[in-house]
């Protein structure tokens, strides 16, 4: 990427740029998750609609990246989680990007 916003070279600023893209989301927590993400797809569709403005050809080669990104992105769908048999006491925690999760045992239950 910065060597396509380099024209060939890479570009200082834009890697910069992408690392601190890359940090910020990495770090953000669930729940600020979505707002970093907007604020930085917001700044990069400005950034890629510049380059494609000054220079016209950048499109082709923006469409190319994207489509190599696509391919090795995970495929996104519907997700099924089942728990067959067994007895489960206490909560069962099904999905992806858990953050931040407490589980007290159950206060209410007589043990005896």
């Amino acid at each position: 990427m910065a060597r396509l916003f380099g024209r060939g070279n890479s570009d200082p600023a834009t890697a910069r740029r992408l690392d601190v893209t890359r940090a910020e989301l990495s770090e953000a927590t669930a729940v600020g998750a979505e707002q970093v993400r907007a604020a930085h797809e917001a700044q990069w569709k400005v950034r890629f609609a510049d380059l494609v403005e000054v220079y016209p050809e950048a499109a082709d080669e923006l469409a190319r990246l994207a489509a190599e990104i696509q391919v090795e992105m995970p495929v996104r769908g519907d997700v099924t989680n089942m728990i067959i048999g067994g007895v489960q006491h206490g909560p069962v925690l099904m999905g992806r990007d858990f953050t931040g999760i407490i589980v007290h045992p159950d206060q209410g239950s007589a043990s005896g």
